[in-house]
């Protein structure tokens, strides 16, 4: 994403396992995150991506920082990150139910 929302150019291709159905990124202080679901199984994990030599790359951990190998129950349809104040939500809805965490 460009300044004033433009799409800019790819940046990184990479090929990830199947199943994630949401996956979304999210900046706490100076650092990025991306968080992936697989909402058939509840599997989630969050990797933390920096920039590559201060160029337009981005190069996401080999190991996540956060992995749930359990899992949650299965179903979640999607999730977002809602910031208030200096706290950060996590919001998950699974056929019109929602599960609010922080």
């Amino acid at each position: 994403m460009e300044n004033g929302g433009l799409i800019g150019g790819e940046v990184l291709s990479k090929k990830w396992k199947k199943g994630w159905t949401s996956i979304r990124f999210i900046v706490i202080g100076k650092s990025t995150f991306i968080f992936m679901l697989n909402g058939l199984t509840g599997i989630n994990k969050t990797h933390s991506i920096s920039l590559s030599n201060g160029a337009n790359e981005i190069e996401p951990s080999e190991s996540p920082v956060y992995e749930d190998k359990k899992g949650w129950n299965s179903g979640w349809t999607d999730v977002e990150f809602c910031k208030v104040k200096d706290r950060i939500f996590l919001i998950c809805s699974k056929s019109g139910l929602q599960f609010i965490d922080n």
